[in-house]
């Protein structure tokens, strides 16, 4: 369809999918810059349920017709990535599921898309060195740990830019407003050239900073993932003392905070 079809074209598929049974929700963003349509489909089996409820998928479907859709490129090439760091995928679907609970996971209501979520999860995991000592295994509680403690108590979004390739955090460069709008809150490159800042709409980002603080003083105040997971409300424990571990300063990127390396 032509750019000026888009938003018809995803209200037409939203038509489609509706009719199907397993389709039990849907969502369509036509206003976005690529369109989205937003899908809850059922497990294939009924009996498949978690904590009582039925498990139903989240899909999204976007359309564009034009260069500022780099969807198919990045699938390839996130695909390749987690196949080498398989940490970088299971780091990926626990922060979906915590973000998720916290209504923190939508890119239209300033929050973090799975795309930025698995590019924030690659970027700690190649800059902490985590999978490459030669042992074949990971500690993923310790790889989350590190993830969340950098993440909630040294990032710093106004400051710090986060980039594809095997240096992955740099100096953010000055980026001035744009039609009247605030800086971006996020700068996070996309994993093809010429692909759009992912970042440019967590205006929520704060929030998603804290929800990654809280999760890291709950883990090492003896909460369980499960208990994390689920937890939507309430105070946070008091935080911990940083681990020097996971706060040592890059050199390199002299006053800019930097991920751990992984010991």
């Amino acid at each position: 369809p032509r750019p000026g079809q888009l938003p018809a074209a995803i209200y037409a598929l939203r038509a489609i999918f509706e009719r199907e049974a397993a389709v039990v929700g849907s969502v369509a963003i036509a206003g976005a810059s690529v369109p989205i349509l937003k899908l809850q489909v059922a497990a294939e089996h009924a009996a498949r349920e978690r904590h009582g409820r039925p498990l139903l998928l989240q899909v999204d479907l976007s359309l564009s017709n034009g260069p500022v859709h780099h969807g198919l490129t990045a699938t390839h090439i996130a695909a390749g990535e987690v196949e080498a760091r398989p940490a970088v995928r299971a780091l990926t679907v626990v922060l979906k599921a915590y973000m998720a609970q916290l209504a923190l996971n939508q890119t239209y209501t300033g929050g973090l898309c799975s795309h930025a979520l698995f590019l924030l999860a690659r970027a700690y995991i190649v800059a902490a060195g985590v999978g490459t000592d030669g042992c074949g295994s990971v500690d993923l509680g310790r790889a989350l740990l590190g993830f969340l403690e950098y993440y909630g108590t040294a990032f710093d979004p106004a400051t710090t830019l986060v980039r594809w390739g095997s240096d992955p955090f740099a100096r953010r460069p000055p980026l001035a407003a744009a039609r009247g709008y605030p800086p971006p809150p996020l700068c996070v490159e996309g994993v093809d050239p010429g692909s759009r800042n992912v970042g440019s709409k967590a205006f929520s980002i704060s929030s998603c900073l804290a929800a990654f603080r809280r999760a890291h003083a709950s883990l090492l105040s003896g909460a369980c993932l499960d208990e994390v997971l689920g937890a939507t409300s309430g105070s946070p424990p008091p935080a911990p003392p940083p681990d020097p571990m996971h706060l040592a300063a890059a050199a390199a990127l002299a006053g800019t905070p930097a991920p751990p390396t992984a010991a």
